[in-house]
């Protein structure tokens, strides 16, 4: 009996960081699995005469990423998971020694996100465990300026570190950075943050309370996250770890309720 196997469609799908070296880059750039999967089809289909089957011709002019964006996840119709069920679901097969797998925690300091990682860091105990491997999350990341002008404007790394209440407030507005999946689905990629789409977030508003949300927005091929009390634009995508996503921002997300002084 035939099997059949294909990975999910926001499978990313990249040369192996251990299989490249200076003097063998890699022979294809990153995409993932449902874009790939959809070009292929554009070419096969390319000299089809949608309007003389019946179909509508603008159907049959929609590029792969436009057709990616149509059957994306939407926050509205799928219920999110929570942060004890994303660490629950880690990948069972991911051991952590590998170099090709970085946790989210290991890429965010590989990538250089200095002042990122240590609000992570001191935050652990009210987050998803990023040190984990394969932890299905997308971090939205501000880059260091902007991480140092958020911490200088709860006072510094000494102050939060030496008080609960700053460290609370830096926690809650940490969590409007990660986004979790949605139920059934892998974590957020680039191809799937299109206009329109709201992203839930680990922040509640109130104890028990729905999950905060971002919305996508920009054009011209930039994505720009609006958030509640700030925007911000996505400067890098999809910096690679086991079963998660970084984006960097060029600035902090505030959340419901958390204005800075």
């Amino acid at each position: 009996m035939p099997f059949f196997f294909e990975p999910s469609f926001a499978t990313r799908v990249e040369c192996l960081p251990c299989c490249v070296a200076p003097d063998r880059p890699p022979r294809y750039a990153p995409t993932t699995a449902g874009e790939h999967l959809l070009a292929k089809y554009a070419v096969t289909h390319a000299g089809y005469d949608a309007t003389r089957k019946g179909r509508a011709a603008a159907a049959g002019s929609r590029s792969p990423r436009a057709m990616v964006a149509l059957g994306r996840p939407n926050g509205r119709d799928r219920a999110r998971l929570s942060a004890g069920s994303c660490a629950a679901g880690a990948c069972q097969i991911s051991c952590g020694r590998c170099p090709c797998c970085p946790t989210l925690a290991a890429a965010a300091e590989a990538a250089g996100l200095t002042e990122f990682a240590w609000a992570m860091n001191a935050t652990a105990d009210r987050l998803p465990p990023l040190s984990s491997p394969g932890l299905a999350l997308t971090l939205m990341a501000p880059d260091n300026n902007a991480m140092a002008s958020l911490i200088n404007k709860l006072g510094g790394r000494a102050a939060v570190a030496g008080s609960a209440a700053l460290t609370g407030k830096l926690a809650a507005i940490m969590s409007y950075h990660a986004v979790p999946p949605l139920e059934g689905y892998e974590a957020w990629s680039s191809p799937f943050l299109v206009p329109g789409t709201r992203l839930p977030t680990e922040h509640r508003a109130a104890p028990g309370g729905p999950a905060s949300t971002l919305t996508v927005g920009g054009g011209g091929g930039g994505i720009k996250l609006a958030g509640a009390g700030s925007s911000a634009d996505v400067t890098r995508r999809d910096i690679y770890a086991c079963k998660g996503y970084l984006n960097v921002l060029n600035w902090y997300l505030l959340p419901p309720g958390e204005a800075l002084e």
